[in-house]
């Protein structure tokens, strides 16, 4: 065992001085790759948004339509739900849709509505999409109302848009829902009394 340990003990320490050395020896830097990382169309966006559109679906409910209007940007658009984005009826400025809210109110023969069974969703968009022209805060709105009038009630379930401005105002309301109850019920059609 001498004889064969010795044979080795020349090699085995060249090999060993060899990994030394060159371990200790400069290492060149690591080229850094540059990644670009794209930022995504949707994040995340703050709870207090969801809890503006909350407070203002209660306030309406109230049927306090200038209330409302606190939540509004001076220059906010309501869409209906008819026809295409191309197309469909828009109210435009804050006076206008509050002055459309409470002619309903006085014509319409509504007596009661609440809204319920909601859910929010605040989203921070990041790029324009052929639905929504609309880059900023969104907030995500699903969830039922109850209607009452002198001949009864109607139930719809909605989709709602709601789009902000820097200064956390109300700019854009998207609304999506089947309106057929509505009209039966009250004899009118919401997008067509603007």
């Amino acid at each position: 065992m001498k004889t064969i340990t010795r044979k080795f003990r020349l090699p085995l320490g060249l090999l060993f001085s060899s990994v030394f050395l060159i371990s200790c020896l400069e290492t060149k830097e690591n080229e850094v790759a540059e990644v670009t990382i794209e930022q995504p169309a949707v994040e995340a966006a703050s709870q207090k948004y969801a809890d503006i559109v909350q407070e203002s679906l209660n306030v309406m409910q109230d049927f306090n339509f200038d209330g409302l209007g606190t939540y509004f940007a001076n220059d906010v658009q309501w869409y209906w739900p008819n026809g295409g984005m191309e197309t469909r009826s828009i109210i435009k400025g804050k006076e206008n849709v509050i002055n459309f809210w409470k002619n309903w109110r006085e014509t319409s023969g509504v007596e009661s509505m609440q809204f319920y069974n909601s859910d929010f969703m605040p989203l921070k968009t990041n790029k324009s999409t052929d639905q929504y022209n609309v880059v900023g805060v969104v907030v995500l709105y699903y969830g039922d109302v109850t209607i009452y009038g002198k001949a009864g009630s109607t139930i719809v379930r909605q989709h709602i848009v709601f789009s902000f401005n820097d200064d956390d105002k109300i700019q854009k309301v998207f609304s999506y829902y089947d309106r057929t109850g509505i009209v039966q019920l009250l004899n009118v059609d919401l997008s067509s009394s603007n």
